[in-house]
């Protein structure tokens, strides 16, 4: 008796209907369980990634922002939220006008080149050539106190300040 057990036991070599159901129901719980884990991975990496990107736009410019002020020879307006400065370039276009604001959530630099000095009087508030520096922009505040201009800049989830010493004017 004990030989005829032994022998169906050696003779069964295929599995059961029942045992690969069970397998396949097992294997795809887990599958599925991989793929959530997998893709809140990937979602949590792609946020990451967008918040870094959104710093380094703000970084950029305000950097650029700061970098064309300290180059100017005059500042013609400081506004709240408004700033207006000439420079001096080489070249044939000679001169040009610089002005930085928030329009519709962007902000925004305007550039006129032109070949004599301008009179700040007759330049209009907006001069030039638009160019968006920022998309996701929600203020821009200049302030001038003691020699110095405080420029904050909002954007998102993140503010970013910087002092700039003011100097002289270029005659």
């Amino acid at each position: 008796m004990e030989r005829r057990r032994l022998s169906s036991f050696a003779r069964k070599r295929a599995f059961t209907l029942l045992e690969l159901v069970l397998s396949l129901a097992i294997a795809s719980v887990l599958i599925v369980l991989l793929s959530q884990m997998l893709a809140s991975a990937l979602g949590g990496t792609l946020g990451l990634g967008r918040r870094i990107s959104g710093d380094n736009d703000g970084i950029f410019a305000m950097e650029s922002m700061v970098d064309d002020i300290q180059k100017a020879d005059e500042i013609y307006r400081i506004e709240p939220n408004y700033i207006q400065f000439y420079e001096r370039e080489k070249g044939p276009e000679g001169h040009k006008v610089v002005s930085y604001l928030i329009e519709d959530g962007k902000m925004c630099r305007y550039g006129d080149h032109y070949r004599l000095k301008y009179d700040p009087k007759r330049i209009k508030r907006r001069p030039g050539v638009k160019n968006v520096v920022l998309a996701d922009a929600e203020s821009l505040e200049f302030r001038e106190a003691g020699g110095a201009l405080s420029v904050e800049l909002r954007s998102g989830h993140r503010t970013y300040r910087r002092v700039i010493a003011l100097r002289g004017r270029y005659e």
